[in-house]
């Protein structure tokens, strides 16, 4: 009987130190795995993926899309550490309920951010322009909506740094038929 326990708990820590060992080394590997960037090209980047549900946007030249993992999500980043990203949400109702509840959807994200004007777009995309900090980066933000469509526009430089034209991305926009 023992014997039966020795083994078991040999088992288990064995087990343990196995799953520790892959776990270390996933974390480990995504420590030393470079980010991948792909140059900005002259072409609109598609935010959303379902038809008459999605959004095209020109990013600014010289930047580099990095990847998210989200078709609702584009990010974009330059060699001096700013940062752009568009994100899209879709069954927009009442903008003026959204455009407030989607700042406070930043701070989750210690982002502070509040609303210093009006922005649009000939696409028809209309809605608030906005101050942002987060931490030691600073930036201007953007809230439009058009139809069912919700678009949020966040441009961070670190300090002393030039972020991204906020409003020319605004402007850039362009829904897809049927949105």
């Amino acid at each position: 009987m023992t014997r039966s326990r020795t083994l078991d708990t040999v088992v288990a820590v064995l087990s343990v130190a196995v799953v520790a060992i892959l776990v270390g080394g996933w974390y480990a590997l995504g420590a030393v795995t470079p980010t991948p960037r792909t140059p900005v090209g002259d072409q609109p980047y598609r935010l959303g993926r379902t038809a008459g549900a999605s959004v095209t946007l020109r990013a600014p030249a010289g930047w580099d899309r990095v990847p998210t993992g989200d078709f609702d999500i584009l990010k974009f980043v330059d060699r001096s550490g700013g940062v752009l990203i568009a994100e899209l949400t879709t069954g927009l109702k009442d903008f003026a309920t959204a455009a407030p509840r989607r700042l406070r959807e930043l701070q989750y994200s210690h982002i502070d951010a509040h609303f210093t004007g009006a922005t649009s777009s000939d696409a028809g995309f209309a809605g608030d322009i906005c101050d942002a900090t987060a931490g030691a980066r600073t930036g201007t933000c953007a809230v439009v909506g058009r139809k069912s469509l919700l678009v949020t526009v966040l441009a961070l430089a670190p300090s002393g740094g030039q972020g991204a034209d906020v409003g020319a991305v605004v402007r850039s926009l362009r829904a897809e038929v049927g949105s």
